[in-house]
């Protein structure tokens, strides 16, 4: 029996390197932005 696999979305973590991190504020909190989630979905 053969089952078929379907992907519906793909999601790729990068961390950013130290020296290309950089800062953000939202809602009057900051933070350091120190990963990047990439979520590839069907168009």
């Amino acid at each position: 029996m053969e089952t078929e696999v379907e992907v519906s979305a793909l999601a790729i973590n990068v961390t950013i390197p130290k020296e290309l991190q950089w800062s953000d504020t939202r809602d009057g909190k900051r933070f350091m932005l120190n990963t990047l989630n990439i979520r590839i979905l069907p168009s």
